[in-house]
């Protein structure tokens, strides 16, 4: 996950996938960009997903209301590591996220 505006990237690491930290209360607009192969941006907790398609803009506007943390997956089959690609999304108060740009993105929020 990318925040280019803040220069936070955020990548997993093997058995431990990526978690997208978002403010609550602020909608986010996300940018979905696939290099290689079809891929979905899915949460299901927020009942809406997004395909990431090469060589096509895709956003999604984002607005968490509640603290707390969910589970995400690409669910199109995208390859051999298809079952591998996972993520969590984490989301905080605006003053903590707010902090959390600030540090870089360093500490876990």
């Amino acid at each position: 996950f990318r925040y280019p505006e803040s220069g936070i990237e955020i990548t997993g690491v093997p058995g431990r996938p990526p978690t997208l930290v978002l403010p609550v209360d602020r909608t986010v607009r996300l940018k979905l960009v696939a290099d290689d192969v079809i891929h979905s941006f899915w949460v299901p907790s927020f009942l809406e997903k997004r395909d990431l398609i090469p060589g096509v803009e895709n956003e999604i506007d984002v607005n968490v209301i509640e603290p707390g943390e969910w589970s995400g997956v690409c669910s199109e089959f995208c390859g051999l590591d298809h079952w591998k690609m996972n993520f969590s999304l984490r989301a905080i108060p605006a003053e903590e996220f707010d902090a959390w740009v600030r540090s870089g993105g360093e500490a876990d929020a």
